[in-house]
């Protein structure tokens, strides 16, 4: 089973908060995005260093360059001076530059590779952790989920293959390269160690602002995502309302709002990048004046007592701008690093709304799983289930082993949903068990058991395609012959001469061109060919269906029923008069009716 997110990456609120402290202690504030970020992309560290140790190598190879080409200008304007052979210096230096080159590509290559790897993984974890969820569970809005699956996790790629090399590098090519101006004159490194700091201390001041701007426009971005596919799915309705131009008017606001968003980042990046402009051009042309005066013989200061050559000038002047390189790469990069942790501040919001479910032990994980039996006792042993602070199951007893239709009832709120959830492992209990066939459920792994158990739910789930592709979703190897019985058992056959071509006929996305009826008694097929289902679990089966509609779901339930257990929860009376067993949730208990008090409910 794929591991949850929660499992991969996801930090406790103990664990935030103590890491937080340390943070604090250390001089720095850290949130809980930036710290789940840190453990998110750790896998992968080992890959992003060795990225940026490859192409930190190849900008220092510029050092030995630089040095061939003022070595070899040197002595073409002044031959009695020190120079180099300009044809040795030409073919050293284009060696070099072929190095460089293929240290760079591949320390690149390496940094998208890693960040690609981070993507995946992170995009899988969010989808496993959201499948494991209990149906039943409260979630955002699709679209907002979609967003932050999508965008926000696509936004710490550039965070892991951009900037977390770049910043590796800054602790060591800006080192290498004031050293090697240094050896030439100490006034120019000099120079360079005044100005370069400001570079990071005025990008500070721009990042604050530029986190706050990126969050703002990523949940402007999300929101927008969420509305729009909202209001595509209920586009019927709204038209039905004549509510579309205000939607439309809607959606034009939140557009607005998302330039203007835009924007502010837009305006923040330029404003970052004119800071290390202004500082870069300053240390440039301080150095430029310094060689040229030194080399007119009006300064003799800043070369360690002797004159500055004319090979030492044309060094520092082509070291000079590369020294900031990195730092403009770095500038250009922050903005992914702003972008990386807003995206993580909305991936932590979510996992909080999620942690509920997710925070505790999935039934069958990391442990060795044993053959499912083909049919067997379905025990449930004083069953508590808490959620939200309020006990919904208190003490749960119930014992299913022949085919028979089983009723629970009770009014909304019971816990009826939650003890189906419970059943089909999504919903872990504080105390009691849940076994099969004598072992308990953690015995078969989550993925196993739920694959044995048939779920009716109120709204099936069609896709679009033929009504033969449809039904063998329920079994790959069923005859036509199969099909049809099955759709007979589930009364359901008239769908053979309402479609045309019958079995080969199309219906639609989510089962467009059939009626809520009919949609659930298909549903009701798929579930009788389904010759390998231990258990069949049905909610509200007959909600918001006519009288003659419900009475063919009725009887259908009560045909399945004679081959294998079947579990509704419902407090529909024909459903209840129908069943061979009717128990009913009073304070979170499970109270058995006798066949008298089940008739006259």
């Amino acid at each position: 089973m794929t591991e949850n997110l929660a499992d991969v990456t996801e930090l406790s609120d103990t664990q935030i908060a103590a890491e937080g402290t340390a943070t604090k202690k250390r001089g720095r504030k850290k949130s809980a995005g930036q710290i789940w970020l840190q453990e998110a992309v750790r896998p992968e560290m080992k890959l992003v260093k060795r990225g940026a140790m490859l192409q930190g190598l190849s900008e220092i190879m510029w050092i030995p360059q630089a040095a061939l080409l003022a070595l070899a200008i040197a002595g073409l304007i002044d031959p009695h001076g020190p120079g180099l052979d300009p044809f040795y210096a030409a073919a050293s230096t284009l060696f070099l530059a072929v190095i460089r080159h293929v240290l760079r590509v591949k320390g690149g290559e390496i940094a998208v590779r890693a960040a690609s790897k981070a993507r995946h993984r992170l995009e899988i974890s969010l989808l496993s952790n959201l499948t494991d969820l209990s149906p039943a569970h409260e979630l955002p809005a699709s679209g907002k989920i979609a967003s932050i699956a999508v965008e926000h996790i696509q936004a710490i790629g550039p965070y892991l293959g951009r900037f977390l090399p770049i910043q590796a590098r800054l602790s060591l090519v800006p080192l290498a390269l004031v050293s090697s101006v240094a050896y030439v004159s100490w006034f120019a490194a000099l120079c360079l160690l005044v100005f370069g700091p400001l570079v990071p201390v005025f990008m500070a001041i721009v990042g604050i602002r530029a986190k706050k701007a990126s969050e703002r426009q990523l949940g402007v971005l999300a929101d927008m995502s969420g509305f729009l596919l909202d209001r595509l799915r209920g586009m019927e309705t709204l038209r039905l309302f004549g509510a579309v131009k205000r939607s439309e008017d809607d959606i034009r606001k939140l557009g607005g709002e998302f330039r203007l968003s835009t924007m502010r980042v837009l305006r923040i990046a330029f404003l970052s990048s004119t800071a290390l402009e202004l500082f870069s051009a300053a240390a440039i042309a301080i150095t430029a004046i310094y060689v040229g005066f030194s080399l007119l013989g009006d300064w003799a200061f800043g070369a360690y007592g002797s004159p500055l050559t004319l090979a030492g000038g044309l060094f520092m002047l082509m070291i000079v701008p590369e020294y900031f390189s990195p730092l403009r790469a770095f500038a250009a990069a922050y903005h992914d690093r702003a972008a990386g942790i807003a995206a993580a501040d909305h991936i932590v919001e979510l996992q909080k709304q999620l942690e509920s479910d997710s925070k505790h032990e999935v039934v069958g994980a990391d442990i060795d799983v044993v053959p499912l039996p083909v049919s067997g006792a379905l025990t449930i042993k004083n069953l508590r289930v808490t959620r939200g602070g309020r006990t919904i199951l208190s003490d749960v007893s119930l014992s299913i082993s022949e085919p028979e239709l089983i009723v629970i009832k009770g009014p909304s709120g019971t816990g009826k949903s939650s003890l189906m959830d419970c059943i089909l492992g999504f919903l872990p209990a504080e105390l009691g068990q849940i076994s099969y066939g004598g072992l308990p459920l953690s015995s078969y792994g989550l993925t196993n058991w739920q694959q044995s158990i048939s779920v009716l739910s109120q709204n099936p789930e069609l896709f679009h395609g033929t009504l033969r592709a449809n039904l063998r979703r329920a079994d790959k190897s069923a005859d036509d012959a199969q099909l049809t019985e099955a759709l007979k058992l589930a009364a359901v056959d008239e769908l053979l001469c309402k479609i045309p071509n019958g079995l080969s006929g199309p219906i639609g996305e989510d089962g467009k061109g059939l009626s809520l009826g009919e949609r659930r008694r298909f549903a009701l097929a798929r579930a009788a060919l389904r010759k390998d289902a231990r258990l069949i679990i049905a909610d509200e089966p007959t909600a918001d269906l006519d009288g003659a509609t419900a009475q063919k779901v009725v009887t259908a339930l009560k045909t399945l029923a004679h081959n294998k257990p079947v579990l509704v929860a419902t407090h529909d009376p024909r459903v209840v008069s129908s069943a061979d067993r009717v128990l009913t949730l009073k304070e979170g208990v499970l109270v058995e009716l006798s066949e008298r008090e089940g008739e006259q409910q």
